[in-house]
């Protein structure tokens, strides 16, 4: 699952972004920016990867094409854990 946080955001400025980008995955607003803290992000864009079992199995920092096959595959061993 994809889930975007926007960090110091809140519910109606997370509302009124989503008219306008139409995103099919859930939009989390983080006004006081606990969620940020929780998983230690520091600055945008930040991606985090949580496994099925909820632990953190990767963090990438900037901006990546995540459509990519490369990123896809990465993304899929990831998820899939250890062979």
């Amino acid at each position: 699952m994809v889930v975007k946080v926007f960090i110091g955001e809140d519910r109606d400025t997370v509302k009124r972004f989503n008219e306008g980008a139409k995103l099919s995955f859930p939009l989390l607003p983080d006004p006081d920016g606990r969620v940020a803290a929780r998983y230690r992000v520091s600055r945008h864009p930040h991606t985090v990867i949580i496994d099925r079992r909820g632990l953190i199995v990767a963090r990438v920092e900037g901006e990546r094409d995540w459509a990519s096959p490369l990123a896809r595959e990465w993304t899929v061993k990831l998820l899939q854990g250890p062979s």
